[in-house]
């Protein structure tokens, strides 16, 4: 959750009304520390692990009744109660942004269920398109020593990037023949 959520509120004037403010600027930055710990952690840390971490501060916290220890787990009541509002709110998003998709995309994994369904009914089939591959011969005109592709009976000259991109103008076609002491003929 945490992930989803990686903050939690803080209100300035709580912090500053509670007792929290009353202790030493090391305790309170313990605190606030341990608080960002515990919710990065989903509420859930051990005790042990805080006093590997912050020592004395965590019995000081717990003495004073900052954070709780319920069998050996640490527990700050204010996240906790925050933690669990969030995590209804992400349950009840999932819930109903399942729904919606359900509504939007159901009527489609109907259409597509039945192969032999109208596609002109009110509910659209979704299909990949076919699409068609045709085996292109490549061939060598000798005359102007060029690769081709013979497309619709007009032939596109150049290598296999050229004709990927229309193949050679007349121009460069042209030029081709002069570099190569070749005739040119259209």
């Amino acid at each position: 959750m945490s992930q989803e959520l990686p903050y939690f509120k803080f209100f300035c004037d709580q912090w500053l009304s509670k007792k929290i403010t009353l202790q030493s600027l090391e305790l309170q930055g313990a605190f606030i520390n341990v608080c960002a710990i515990y919710w990065a952690n989903d509420c859930d840390i051990e005790i042990a692990t805080l006093l590997q971490r912050y020592g004395q501060a965590i019995d000081k916290l717990i003495e004073k009744g900052f954070i709780k220890d319920k069998n050996g787990m640490a527990k700050i009541s204010f996240l906790d109660s925050q933690w669990q509002d969030r995590y209804k709110n992400h349950k009840d998003n999932v819930k109903n942004g399942k729904a919606g998709a359900d509504k939007r995309w159901g009527k489609h994994r109907q259409a597509n269920s039945h192969p032999n369904s109208d596609p002109n009914s009110e509910s659209i089939a979704l299909r990949e398109d076919k699409i068609r591959k045709e085996k292109i011969g490549v061939f060598f005109d000798e005359h102007y020593r060029l690769e081709y592709t013979e497309v619709n009976g007009e032939k596109i000259y150049g290598n296999l990037h050229q004709r990927g991109q229309g193949g050679l103008s007349e121009k460069a076609i042209k030029e081709h023949c002069i570099n190569n002491n070749i005739d040119y003929e259209k």
